[in-house]
């Protein structure tokens, strides 16, 4: 079976995270991501969802559901129980 499922390249906040953190700054309060053809604000991926709760559990994410005001939420209400290493094992 081929399934293609998009894993894509560097997103958006991944690039941020690199470059913040090329420069020394490791805490992160806030982050939105804009797509560059109309400015709409994005949610992250599940992936850099993942990554944020990893790196920044605090981290707060604007997010702008459609037809909704801008919001900004934690990011550990865009992803109900995330993957953790301290997790119980099954």
């Amino acid at each position: 079976m081929n399934v293609y499922h998009f894993t894509g390249g560097p997103c958006a906040e991944l690039v941020v995270i690199g470059a913040a953190a090329g420069q020394g700054a490791y805490e992160l309060t806030a982050m939105v991501a804009v797509r560059s053809r109309d400015m709409a604000v994005i949610p992250p991926c599940g992936r850099c969802r993942q990554v944020l709760i990893d790196y920044f559990p605090g981290i707060d994410v604007l997010v702008q559901p459609k037809g909704r005001r801008l919001t900004r939420l934690p990011v550990a209400e865009l992803l109900p129980a995330a993957f953790s290493r301290s997790a119980p094992q099954p």
